[in-house]
């Protein structure tokens, strides 16, 4: 059986790109294990945690991290030999009862809802399927270089953190959960389960007597929209009231 610098190796042999000459086992470019423990202080996982390590090639990092803390790890990524890789070596380190590695893209991981405690990325990630997954007070653990201008992490945190809690929200409200498939393919048009209401409806809602108005742009001078619009609601149909007034003699609608 291969030692663990032995599979390393192979898959270095078998896979010469730029990421796993560079960033070897942890697919970081420095010191990766110190970032972790900085970012992770205070707010270790335990045995009983659940750790999601997205776009995990050979799952340096989620094979640390169920080392070092007991935890259950589950990585994803698309390259299959990437994947087969953090399995032997999960193996190989007497840790593969704690580590799950499945070939999945990070939008799409097929972990259930709300089912991680914490999720570890490293560059690439997909912040609606992080939010999905990860528990109600979860946190997200993002190492990553970011261009001018890019959002930077407290971005992200402020306006997905909102997002978060609401998902939260709906998921524990039974009335206010998420449409699924099978609820969409049992939807029927409302003219064929309450017929009686449309057609109501639409005897309510007789042919329009006044022609419609048609919607485009005039640019006019800023004192004339000023003074309008200090008259209060509708001020719109007021300007067309006027106009009419003055072109046809008559606010009325022909």
């Amino acid at each position: 059986m291969m030692n663990k610098t032995q599979r390393l190796q192979r898959w270095y042999d078998d896979n010469e790109t730029a990421d796993s000459l560079l960033f070897g086992e942890f697919m970081h470019l420095g010191a990766n294990q110190t970032i972790l423990t900085v970012g992770l202080h205070g707010v270790e996982p335990d045995k009983d945690s659940v750790v999601l390590d997205l776009a995990c090639a050979v799952g340096g990092n989620a094979r640390w991290l169920a080392s070092l803390y007991d935890c259950t790890v589950f990585g994803n990524d698309i390259d299959k030999d990437a994947i087969a890789t953090a399995n032997d070596l999960a193996q190989i380190e007497g840790i593969g009862d704690r580590c799950n590695f499945i070939v999945a893209p990070v939008e799409n991981t097929g972990l259930e809802d709300s089912s991680i405690d914490l999720v570890v990325s490293t560059d690439i990630y997909d912040i609606y399927e992080v939010v999905r997954v990860l528990k109600p007070g979860g946190r997200f653990l993002l190492s990553a270089l970011f261009r001018l201008g890019a959002e930077n992490p407290d971005e992200i945190a402020a306006k997905h953190g909102e997002e978060a809690a609401v998902e939260a929200g709906m998921a524990a409200d039974p009335d206010t959960r998420e449409l699924t498939k099978e609820d969409f393919a049992r939807m029927r048009p409302a003219a064929e389960v309450a017929p009686h209401i449309v057609e109501a409806w639409r005897r309510s809602h007789g042919k329009q007597e006044a022609p419609a108005k048609e919607q485009t742009t005039i640019r006019l001078d800023a004192d004339l929209i000023a003074h309008f619009r200090a008259s209060g609601p509708d001020w719109q149909t007021r300007i067309n009231d006027t106009l009419r007034q003055a072109v046809f003699g008559s606010a009325d609608a022909r």
